[in-house]
Order: C-alpha cells, then sequence, then structure tokens
C-alpha cells in the first residue's frame, strides 16, 4: 500500500510540472482509453455465448488498431482502438461507437467550425488560429478542406429551407430582421428570421433568409 501511494504521488508531481491545458489533455486521453476498453468488453460479453467446435468463445480480443491523432477541443489525443475477432468468422469485428473509423475530430470540434466561419474567418485564417488554440494543425485540414466544408454547409441550409412543414402546428409566429452596420448599393443588408411557437410552448426556428427589411418581395420569398 505504501508503494502505491508514492507511486501516485510521483504520478502527480511529474503532472504539477506540466500546464493546465497538458495536464486536463493528459486525463482526457486516460478517461478515452478507459471508455475503449469497457466499450470493447461490452461488446465481447455480448458474444460470449457464442462458442467454436472446440468449445472456445468465439469472439475475442486481436490487439489493436494503428494509433491515431484526434483533434478535440483540449488538443490534439492520441488514440488507439481495440480489435476484436471472430474464431469461427461468422461475427463482424468490434467498431467503436466512440471513435469511428475515419473520424479525425471530435464532433464538438466540427461543430465549432461553422462558428468561427460565422465568426468571419476566411480560409486562410482557419490554420493560424488552429495552431494558436491547439499547438499544431489539425490532420487533415487545409484552406481546400475548409472550401468543401463550406460547400457541405450551404447543402445542409438548402435541405433545411426544403424540409416539409405540413405537419407543424403553431400558434404564433414571430417575424423581424436583423440589421447589420453592411451597406449594399440596393440597401441595409439583413437576415429575416421567422419564429414559431408550438402548442406545448415550445419555440423553434421556421426560416432564415437573407434579405432586406423594408423589401416586401424578400418577406414574400421568406414567407413562401
Amino acid at each position: 500500500m505504501q508503494r502505491e501511494s508514492s507511486h501516485i504521488t510521483t504520478d502527480y508531481q511529474a503532472e504539477d510540472a506540466l500546464g493546465l491545458e497538458q495536464i486536463a489533455r493528459i486525463g482526457a486521453q486516460r478517461m478515452l482509453a478507459l471508455a475503449l476498453e469497457a466499450e470493447v468488453d461490452s461488446y465481447i460479453q455480448r458474444f460470449s455465448h457464442l462458442k467454436t467446435r472446440e468449445g472456445k468463445q468465439d469472439v475475442v480480443r486481436n490487439g489493436y488498431h494503428n494509433s491515431r491523432k484526434m483533434m478535440t477541443g483540449l488538443g490534439a489525443l492520441e488514440v488507439t482502438v481495440p480489435r476484436t475477432r471472430s474464431r469461427e468468422g461468422e461475427i463482424e469485428r468490434f467498431s467503436s461507437a466512440l471513435i469511428p473509423k475515419y473520424m479525425r475530430r471530435s464532433l464538438e470540434l466540427d461543430d465549432a467550425l461553422p462558428l468561427f466561419y460565422l465568426g468571419g474567418l476566411s480560409n486562410n485564417d482557419f490554420i493560424p488560429c488552429f495552431e494558436k488554440l491547439f499547438g499544431q494543425k489539425p490532420d487533415g485540414m487545409s484552406s481546400s478542406s475548409i472550401t468543401r466544408l463550406k460547400k457541405a454547409w450551404q447543402g445542409q441550409l438548402i435541405q433545411w429551407r426544403k424540409r416539409d412543414l405540413s405537419d407543424c402546428r403553431y400558434c404564433y409566429l414571430w417575424v423581424d430582421g436583423i440589421h447589420f452596420n453592411l451597406r449594399l448599393e440596393e440597401g441595409r443588408l439583413c437576415v429575416l428570421v421567422a419564429i414559431g411557437a408550438r402548442q406545448d410552448g415550445k419555440k423553434e426556428l421556421v426560416a432564415v433568409a437573407g434579405g432586406y427589411r423594408e423589401s416586401s418581395e424578400s418577406w414574400k420569398e421568406l414567407l413562401r
């Protein structure tokens, strides 16, 4: 017991010399490793009733995949996903729900990218920004990848605008325009917004579009 206590103290002394962000990153990496181990153990347990012809357990551990870096809000984490195999070859190999096969960025980081874009960052500004935040450039992140993401976001917006509203029932609609300090030749740019209130009191965004607040045609286009 005394030896274990001394070992723990040494670990903390070593980590005490690190920065707060580094300590948080180490903790996150340890927790992620534990979560992956728990996930693969649960997967194997699910098939524990399956046996080979020799009476051995069919689904077993089979080492690890090659480690890869995962960019998160805490920076780059080293990820090593466990592998399994089926001795009889009838059960698919373990696939982590936490870390899908080709995942290189956390979902939280993906959610942050549009906010950077909406904040005014240009394609070339993304990389220096990430290097400052995380200490290095995220793998696979480049000006061209940001361009592809913008196209994907635009496609998502188009699909959202075309969604079916026939089953939606709103007791009340708020429509208003949000002005920006940017003037174009045609007038002052504005974002037109419609928010609906359901019977249960829940509010949700119904429509949003760029236009001009004083333009009846802009409002007609939004409502259509």
